[in-house]
């Protein structure tokens, strides 16, 4: 009774390090979150800017404020209006993240904008995800150290890790609905290796489910992917047992799961159509369509991107400083090392499990890879990259705890562990102190090219935005000025009228100036400025703001 108390004691302290290490490491990066990338923005439009009909650079020759355009993404009201967002989300994703955005937005940040409605929510989400992984770890360690120190590598100290939590978007939520998916998958296959079947399994099974096929559409292409291998295997089992007798077969409890994992799938299914009747349209003209084009089509391209997957395996951990094929060679290690492990374990379900895992993110990121249109992100794999990375190091965490405890571990096998795993927490260290240091290599966190300083310097005196906004990256500078204008590259009168109208402007000898840098547009500008206040005007290079110059124009 002690020994159990002691052991959920070192639990909890184990676990509240995890935690208040994640979360510190979480506000540090929050703080240094500089741009929103196009989906970020859509994300606060879809959920809230529905309410108004155009993006703040639409309306053009009006003068408005930072917060102004601020409120374009701001819930304007309480109303929750899920319907609407619905609606809005036709032909785009699935709603249950918007849903949950837009929540929070009417609950807590009305009338703002803010970049932490997304961060707040994901926080939750990572926090979920960290409580999660250190548990799972610590069951099948029957350790507390050693899962602590895996969770604090790959899901604290991690690039990884941090770019999921901080992109304004469902990814984090994904990566947790993932987790748990194989979590209820596991459970029901450890079920019927004990003869057993528990409803309260495929209760769970069929919650993550719905949850997951109303988050994001690459969750369906995830679901049938574990589905599939999991329910293959479960009937191979069954008939391999039961080949003599077909009647002992369809009464075993494998198959029994199977028609049940089948029944959770039709309850999810037909109560994501009902939720959102507009995911059929998606699935068959849309986005489903799309992805069957891809599949069908082969091409030099697709094996193209297959190879740039496998190079995202590995460098998103493990950075760019190693080479790929040794990048990889140190991962397989890791897993081969789990693979020793289960293999010796007297349990032949965790091997069966473990190796079903690791396919099933293999099979997601090879699909996902060779399905793909024709821009290549990265963030499409953070999901299968996370569990494959939790797999191989587990593997070499487990090694690393086997030769602590057991003395007589061959000294070969012992050597060569230490050596691999020494290798790999040397790669890691190098890679997580980048990401400590200097958030090398988050994305959507920062421009290295911008500088926010000497923007936010020059936020008293007029900016103006002059002809096409080539993309919506600068979206979060325009929150800082307090006074901002978008024109046209037509230079027409309104134009003109605009520039004339606002009267510091006039009295102002200096304003700021984004434009496409262009030597056409900036020609253009400087002509239309020269007109409008009947003095040459010279520019000077501030900065770089994604795909569009900042220059200080000075009369």
């Amino acid at each position: 009774m002690e020994k159990k108390l002691n052991g959920k004691i070192s639990y909890l302290l184990g676990l509240v390090l995890v935690l208040l290490l994640g979360v510190l490491m979480f506000f540090y990066w929050s703080g240094k979150k500089e741009v929103w990338f196009c989906d970020e923005i859509y994300t606060y439009k879809s959920a809230s800017g529905f309410e108004e009909n155009a993006f703040p650079w639409d309306v053009k020759d009006e003068w408005m404020s930072g917060k102004d355009v601020e409120k374009y993404y701001a819930a304007d009201d309480s109303n929750l209006r899920l319907g609407e967002i619905s609606i809005w989300l036709y032909d785009d994703h699935v709603p249950l993240y918007f849903w949950i955005f837009r929540f929070v937005s009417c609950t807590f940040f009305l009338g703002s904008g803010s970049i932490w409605i997304g961060l707040s929510i994901n926080l939750v989400f990572y926090v979920a995800f960290l409580i999660i992984v250190y548990t799972l770890l610590n069951k099948l360690m029957k350790n507390v150290t050693v899962p602590a120190i895996i969770t604090l590598i790959l899901c604290v100290f991690s690039r990884l890790l941090m770019q999921q939590a901080l992109t304004l978007r469902m990814y984090m939520m994904l990566l947790l609905l993932q987790v748990l998916f194989l979590v209820a998958a596991v459970m029901v296959l450890a079920k019927t290796s004990n003869e057993k079947l528990s409803i309260m399994s495929f209760i769970f099974l069929f919650a993550v489910s719905f949850a997951g096929l109303m988050t994001h559409y690459h969750f369906w292409v995830f679901y049938a992917v574990v589905s599939g291998l999991f329910c293959a295997w479960m009937i191979l089992k069954a008939f391999i047992r039961n080949k003599k007798e077909s009647s002992s077969f369809w009464k075993s409890f494998e198959v029994k799961a199977v028609f049940a994992w089948i029944g959770t799938f039709a309850a999810a299914l037909l109560l994501t159509i009902y939720k959102f009747p507009y995911c059929r349209w998606n699935l068959n003209k849309g986005k489903g369509e799309m992805a069957l084009h891809n599949m069908l089509g082969f091409s030099k391209k697709k094996f193209e991107h297959i190879i740039w997957g496998f190079k995202q395996l590995s460098t998103c951990l493990l950075g760019y400083r190693l080479p790929v094929i040794l990048g990889l060679l140190v991962l397989a290690g890791g897993i081969w090392f789990g693979f020793i492990f289960f293999k010796r374990n007297e349990k032949k379900i965790h091997l069966q499990a473990y190796a079903l895992v690791l396919l099933s993110a293999l099979c997601f990121q090879l699909i996902v890879c060779f399905t793909l249109p024709d821009v290549a992100e990265d963030r499409y794999l953070w999901g299968s990259d996370t569990i494959i990375y939790l797999c191989s190091f587990f593997g070499y965490g487990i090694s690393l705890l086997e030769i602590y405890r057991n003395k007589d571990f061959d000294a070969k096998k012992r050597v060569g562990t230490l050596v691999a795993a020494s290798l790999m927490g040397i790669v890691l260290i190098i890679n997580d102190f980048a990401v400590a240091a200097h958030g090398e290599g988050i994305a959507y966190l920062y421009n290295p090219k911008k500088d926010m300083q000497v923007l936010r310097e020059n936020a008293d005196i007029p900016w103006v935005v002059y002809g096409p906004i080539v993309g919506v990256y600068s979206c979060y500078d325009w929150i800082i000025p307090e006074n901002i204008v978008f024109l046209t590259e037509e230079n027409t009168e309104n134009d003109i009228k605009a520039l004339k109208s606002v009267e510091n402007l006039k009295k102002s000898d200096e304003f700021i100036m984004y434009i496409y840098d262009d030597d056409t547009y900036k020609n253009s500008a400087i002509a239309l400025f020269e007109e409008t206040f009947g003095t040459k005007c010279q520019i000077t290079y501030l900065t770089q703001s994604t795909n569009l110059a900042v220059y200080k124009v000075s009369k």
